[in-house]
């Protein structure tokens, strides 16, 4: 009987010390993993290309030129300029299909939002490629340009471009306030076109005026 309440015991003290350590693991991971806020960069640019998997994306008119990132340390994505275009994409072409999707559906995950600022209210084209997250271009007249969401809305406030061709799998198409269904289409074949597909989520344009 001695024995067997001496046994009970050793396992109890060996299995609090297996949540310890554990405890401890996790509280070292989420140290790791701690929220970050940084300017990425502050050069000038008139074109901006973002190739990324999983970010809240918007694109304003500031005082000046930069990009601002919040999230994880460890999914900061690569910026550069070149030839006055702004290229964001994720870091040595990893994406967190890859790694760490799951963590999407996580109670406290934080889904990292880049913001893009510049001081002149024009784009001459933009390019976004995100797997998941919103888009959102703001006071800023994007005259043509590419956009590829797969789960998310897409908000365009000031479109100065000569066409449009813009589709959704599931959601609606809003054109001025006008609700246009799945699809909309006006000029496709223009020198200077805003073409936008989404395979989940609403796309709201507006333009003119």
């Amino acid at each position: 009987m001695k024995r067997g309440m001496e046994m009970l015991i050793l396992a109890i003290v060996i299995i609090l010390v297996i949540l310890g350590i554990l405890k401890v693991q996790d509280m070292n991971k989420v140290s790791s993993e701690q929220v970050v806020q940084k300017v990425l960069t502050n050069c000038e640019f008139n074109q901006v290309k973002v190739d990324t998997s999983n970010a809240n994306i918007k694109v304003k008119q500031g005082n000046h030129y930069r990009v601002l990132f919040e999230g994880r340390q460890k999914l900061l994505p690569k910026v550069e300029v070149k030839n006055k275009r702004l290229i964001v994409e994720d870091k040595d072409g990893i994406k967190v299909v890859n790694g760490n999707l799951f963590d999407l559906f996580k109670k406290h995950s934080v889904v990292p939002q880049i913001t893009i600022e510049l001081p002149n209210d024009k784009l001459k084209n933009i390019e976004i490629d995100n797997s998941n997250g919103s888009v959102t271009v703001q006071g800023v007249a994007v005259s043509q340009g590419e956009i590829d969401l797969s789960n998310g809305n897409i908000m365009v406030d000031h479109s100065t471009a000569d066409g449009y061709d813009l589709d959704t799998s599931n959601g609606h198409v809003e054109i001025n306030g006008s609700n246009k269904g799945d699809s909309y289409s006006k000029d496709d074949k223009a020198r200077r076109v805003l073409s936008i597909d989404n395979s989940n989520g609403d796309i709201t344009v507006s333009y003119g005026g």
